[in-house]
């Protein structure tokens, strides 16, 4: 997966401006189900040109709620392009919302998180 992060914001030339690359893993531990665990994590280019981790967060094992749920905020114009509307405005995306699509499909499938 990382080799498509390349591909995409190296090999895009300028045309992608973020990926944001989910990983997941599912196992057992002794004999015990401990289901689905899963990071999303931002990647943009930095000035010279290489990849660059902007941001991780643990989507599951759902983290203790010690704070405002983490949010991935990039850039509008870096998501949608330079000649979106409002270009300097962030598009957020919520940790929350992606663990409540990802529990849906997981559902669907027979899994359980962590």
């Amino acid at each position: 997966m990382d080799n498509d992060t390349n591909l995409w914001l190296i090999g895009g030339k300028g045309t992608v401006g973020a990926v944001l690359l989910l990983k997941w893993d599912w196992g057992a531990t002794n004999n015990v189900s401990r289901g689905v665990c899963g990071a999303a994590e931002m990647y943009t280019l930095g000035d010279d040109g290489m990849l660059v981790l902007r941001q991780q967060e643990i989507v599951f094992p759902v983290p203790v709620q010690e704070r405002a749920a983490p949010e991935f905020h990039q850039p509008r114009s870096v998501v949608l392009g330079e000649d979106c509307e409002n270009p300097e405005g962030t598009l957020p995306l919520g940790i929350n919302d992606l663990s409540d699509v990802a529990r849906r499909s997981m559902a669907s499938m027979g899994l359980d998180e962590a």
